[in-house]
């Protein structure tokens, strides 16, 4: 890409990793997503060596930030950083994810 397109400035976005809504299990259970924090970590990894090699990356998004409705799945699947519980007043709970990535970007 750096020598097709004279390594231009880009930015990831809209990176998540979906779960299957499933309202049978405890709230608890649902917030340890640790699939979702390798899904991040390997693509943090996949950027920091395409920077060491010259990538201009500019940016990294998720895709959600909270649990909501995704435009093809409705509320069957969650991409959030934060666990809605759609049967409890739409409270929001941070997952373990988003704990893990606020320790991560503080480092």
């Amino acid at each position: 890409m750096s020598n097709t397109y004279n390594n231009p400035k880009f930015f990831v976005t809209e990176n998540g990793y979906p779960e299957k809504r499933d309202d049978t299990i405890a709230v608890e259970t649902a917030l340890q997503d640790d699939a979702r924090i390798q899904h991040i970590l390997s693509h943090l990894y996949a950027i920091s060596n395409a920077m060491k090699q010259g990538a201009d990356v500019n940016g990294y998004f998720m895709w959600a930030l909270m649990d909501c409705m995704e435009m093809g799945s409705g509320y069957t699947v969650r991409y959030g950083l934060a666990y809605t519980d759609y049967l409890n007043n739409l409270d929001r709970i941070l997952k373990k994810s988003a704990k893990w990535l606020k320790l991560f970007l503080a480092s």
